[in-house]
């Protein structure tokens, strides 16, 4: 009965057969099998035994070997249910046992006592066995038996051993049709209970979408696909200016229109976790490109229609990364997945695919990736680099950026770029964020400049570290340089506990410069907002203000705004002499870049 109800609720594709709370279920429902079977072939046997018992104290022997017939029968039922605890045979058994010895209420003299306690014992036993609607073919069908026996009876068509008047004939089927209906009415409730507790099990209670487990349970039988996750970017930004209720609205929002889509390109949707949804599919393309193609139709699709929240529309900005996977993938799929999302976050790309089985494979390129960065932990092999920022009128120093450089496998130092993703993913970023404080601080006091280094969001909301940066402030407090934090306008602009944290930063004596200014989909205004010392324009603009007069005309314009409010513009990427110049024309206070000075690991 079990399997029926569950075999309705799960998604395509999940075999539950081997699921622990399938397994779960489906013994505690055969241990209540078992023990209505044992009370109700006891209680049968006991009943025969008592009526039989009372005929023979009276002499009535005929009427004893009746009524011990039904007793011996449900005798030898419950022996081999007792011996072969095999309740599938007993149960059918039983229940045409149970017909035949209603019949014998109407043919058998003597035996009608225990075989009208066998006949309303029967839809109580049926349902539970059976299930709701298999129970009620059995039960209607006894009931028409009884119905087509009355008829029988009252019309003079045959004999039968029934010395009941037509009021107890009434008052039988009326208690009947009661026991019966009290029946179903406690067994769909309990199919109810199952069915609720099943979907609790394995579907999302916000979007109704199948969890994670269930994919995961999924993937584990091997089969060549595609498996994706999804993820909503602006999520956290927007949930957290408007609330809690309105980043639920949006994930039900966009899990709605994935499942609209979901014929249209062919996936099955989960939900993981908060903004993240799973897309399997079933029949991919064999090549990563055209299905890469697929995900970015998808994230477009998502942007096309705006999401209305307290009569405002937002627009839905998503990022996808796929796997392909054959037969001979069956671990980390999902691990895998997540790893070309984080490159398509990285490259600021819609949608990226890797093919799970080629050489190149995200899962063999983040171990070589994660080994790279345990190494250089262990054996402290990172190392801090210096570039300088010098001012656009006079080439004079006014800080150093600390850049990271990481050990490769070939034994040289590289652009750590390719590494930051699986860092953050592993908590090496952690180490990474203390290991360049410590370098900057080193620096400070031994060259009495002042050095910056990048902090992301996520450092900016561990006050462990904040407290640490402010406790080493306090020992560098009286040198001539300090430290200078560098951050990200699309990570803090947003986030009061990041803004909080530079407050307390900058009160203990750090400087404050926002990064990738003009990068993506920064708010001016907020950022300008923001208590820092410098604003470091992204080099994005700078290249593009040679070709471009509007991009010329916006830098001046924010070197203005910048300026009046009391912050230092640096202009970044500043490959050659003819970009110093233009910067310079632009009115901005601060160049960095190759003409300035490469990244070197000594300061001249």
């Amino acid at each position: 009965m079990i399997d029926s109800i569950v075999r309705d609720i799960v998604p395509p594709g999940y075999d539950y057969s081997d699921a622990w709370w399938f397994s779960s279920l489906k013994k505690k429902d055969r241990l209540q099998r078992r023990h209505l079977l044992m009370i109700s072939l006891g209680f049968t046997i006991l009943i025969s035994l008592v009526f039989c018992s009372l005929a023979l104290v009276r002499a009535h022997y005929i009427t004893a070997v009746f009524y011990s017939i039904p007793g011996l029968i449900f005798s030898v039922l419950f022996l081999y249910f007792f011996l072969t605890d095999d309740d599938m045979r007993v149960v059918p058994a039983m229940l045409l046992l149970c017909f035949v010895l209603f019949w014998l209420i109407f043919i058998v003299p003597g035996s009608r006592d225990v075989n009208m306690i066998v006949f309303f014992i029967f839809p109580i036993f049926t349902y539970r066995v059976m299930g709701s609607v298999k129970g009620s073919f059995w039960v209607a069908a006894s009931f028409i038996s009884a119905s087509v026996a009355g008829v029988v009876y009252y019309t003079g068509m045959a004999h039968l051993n029934v010395e009941l008047t037509f009021s107890q004939h009434l008052t039988i089927a009326s208690a009947y049709l009661l026991v019966s209906a009290l029946s179903y009415l406690m067994q769909r409730q309990h199919e109810r209970y199952v069915r609720d507790l099943v979907e609790k099990i394995m579907y999302d209670e916000v979007t109704g979408l199948p969890n994670k487990s269930v994919l995961q349970k999924t993937l584990s039988k091997p089969s060549r696909r595609m498996v994706a996750i999804l993820r909503i970017e602006n999520f956290s930004d927007l949930g957290s200016m408007f609330g809690f209720e309105m980043s639920g609205s949006m994930v039900s929002f966009v899990a709605h229109r994935l499942l609209e889509e979901s014929k249209t390109f062919g996936y099955y949707v989960y939900k993981l976790k908060d903004n993240d949804f799973g897309l399997l599919f079933p029949f991919p393309y064999p090549n990563a490109d055209r299905n890469e193609t697929i995900l970015s139709n998808i994230c477009t699709m998502l942007g096309e229609q705006s999401f209305v929240w307290d009569n405002k529309d937002f627009a839905v900005t998503v990022k996808i990364g796929g796997v392909l996977i054959d037969e001979t993938v069956v671990a980390g799929i999902l691990h895998k997945a997540d790893a070309a999302l984080q490159v398509a976050e990285s490259l600021h790309k819609k949608a990226i695919v890797f093919s799970a089985f080629a050489e190149n494979s995200p899962s063999s390129e983040q171990d070589d990736i994660y080994q790279v960065l345990l190494r250089n932990r262990l054996n402290h092999e990172f190392k801090s680099y210096f570039q300088p920022v010098r001012n656009s009128i006079d080439g004079s120093i006014i800080w150093y950026e600390c850049l990271l450089r990481i050990k490769g496998a070939n034994g040289l130092y590289l652009n750590p770029l390719p590494y930051l993703s699986v860092a953050r993913s592993t908590g090496i970023d952690q180490y990474i964020a203390q290991f360049m404080i410590e370098e900057a601080c080193f620096a400070i006091i031994r060259t009495g400049y002042s050095f910056s280094v990048n902090l992301t969001g996520s450092d900016l909301m561990r006050d462990e570290l904040v407290g640490d940066i402010c406790r080493k402030m306090d020992e560098i407090r009286h040198l001539d340089g300090t430290l200078i934090i560098e951050c990200s306008g699309t990570e803090i602009e947003m986030n009061s506990l990041c803004v909080g944290n530079l407050a307390r930063l900058r009160i203990a004596g750090c400087r404050i410069a926002i990064d990738d200014f003009g990068a993506g989909f920064n708010n001016f205004l907020n950022l300008l907002k923001i208590d820092a010392d410098f604003i470091k324009i992204d080099g994005s603009l700078v290249r593009q203000s040679g070709h471009d007069e509007k991009t010329e005309s916006l830098l001046r314009g924010i070197t203005q705004i910048c300026q009046k409010s009391g912050k230092m513009v640096v202009a970044e990427y500043v490959e050659n002499e003819a970009v110093a110049k233009r910067m310079k024309q632009l009115g901005i206070d601060c160049l960095q870049g190759f003409y300035c000075g490469h990244p070197a690991e000594r300061i001249a």
